[in-house]
């Protein structure tokens, strides 16, 4: 019989606990039936400890299993992808995964892109998000509605799992990357089968791909390019394939995206959620001047377009960047505001 007392000690003592049991402890988290002072001590434990591929899939399982999520989303015949990260690099870096979503639905791919507040960093995704004016407390059936028209929409982690709005404060005042930064991508409510993650350290790469493929998603990628959790053009990325349920491994530089230079990381540094949603829209509109940002926003796009089966990264690239320079990605807003789902006037300077 397991007891918190016993697998809190059994982390201690840095041993990794076996699916069932990280289940066990991730279905009182997700119940509420944990003590504050518990949590704490078990996501301190974690951290120092590490996690392996089972007790991710553990937890994950635990938060899909005993959903709460009232509403559910409609069956689709469409095929939905997911381009996210784990947070918890540090680098403070603009918004390039909530960028890429723009750009991507641009090109034709639906995106349901799961969404959470910061915790360690400068602005999560959903801080943008709501900083835009996006409703991202709407339903499933209005959020399904957006990506069936539009290719795109954003799932707000704290309206499909209440419990995290109850551990958001704990995990603030910790202000450290923890599990939840690795299970936070591998819970998407809407569960699109096909997914690029960025992962804070190159150590997570393994056992993240061997969770997915446990699951079974149709393809998938883990990416880190030395201290990202992106693709990006400062150094080589790492990365880890699922396709057919076989796992590759490569490295891809610059010159696979067509580039012939390496950008400094620098120019992709982000500030605060104003500064961060400004640069977004500039983005959008096609009227940004930051190459090295829309560089990397087109090369995670081109990624994405070849786990969507357009296996030509150069020529995905051109077609991520025509999309920028057009302002076409800014349409998606604008129809949003039209539509009377967007208030919010910086969108229209």
């Amino acid at each position: 019989m397991f007891t918190i007392h016993k697998l809190l000690e059994k982390i201690y003592n840095l041993h990794y606990l076996s699916q069932q049991e990280t289940y066990y402890l991730f279905s009182l988290i997700k119940q509420k039936k944990i003590l504050q002072s518990q949590l704490v001590a078990l996501l301190i434990a974690f951290k120092i400890k590490g996690v392996n591929t089972y007790e991710i899939l553990g937890a994950v399982n635990a938060i899909n299993n005993t959903s709460q999520v009232n509403d559910t989303f409609p069956i689709s015949e469409y095929t939905i992808s997911d381009i996210t990260g784990t947070g918890g690099d540090n680098a403070n870096t603009l918004n390039i995964s909530t960028s890429s979503a723009f750009i991507a639905a641009s090109c034709g791919i639906k995106v349901a892109k799961h969404i959470n507040k910061n915790v360690s960093s400068l602005s999560g995704s959903a801080d943008i998000i709501s900083f835009l004016g996006y409703p991202i407390q709407q339903s499933c059936q209005k959020s399904f509605l957006l990506l069936k028209k539009y290719n795109l929409c954003f799932l707000f982690a704290q309206k499909y799992y209440s419990f995290f709005n109850d551990y958001m404060l704990i995990r603030k005042e910790l202000n450290t990357r923890t599990i939840f930064n690795i299970i936070g991508p591998l819970i998407n409510p809407y569960h699109p089968k096909i997914i690029l993650i960025g992962v804070y350290h190159v150590n997570m790469l393994e056992p993240m791909i061997h969770v997915l493929k446990i699951l079974k998603y149709t393809r998938a990628a883990v990416v880190h390019c030395k201290g990202m959790d992106e693709i990006s053009l400062h150094n080589n990325t790492i990365v880890m394939e699922l396709y057919n349920q076989n796992i590759t491994n490569y490295i891809l530089t610059p010159k696979d995206f067509g580039f012939n230079n390496y950008i400094d990381i620098k120019d992709l540094s982000g500030y605060s959620i104003k500064y961060n949603t400004k640069i977004l829209i500039q983005l959008l509109q096609g009227t940004c001047k930051n190459t090295s940002y829309i560089n990397t926003v087109a090369v995670n796009v081109a990624f994405l377009l070849k786990l969507n089966g357009y296996n030509n990264l150069i020529q995905n690239t051109q077609l991520a960047l025509d999309a920028i320079y057009s302002g076409l990605g800014f349409k998606y807003i604008k129809n949003l505001i039209q539509q009377g789902y967007m208030h919010n006037t910086l969108c229209l300077q």
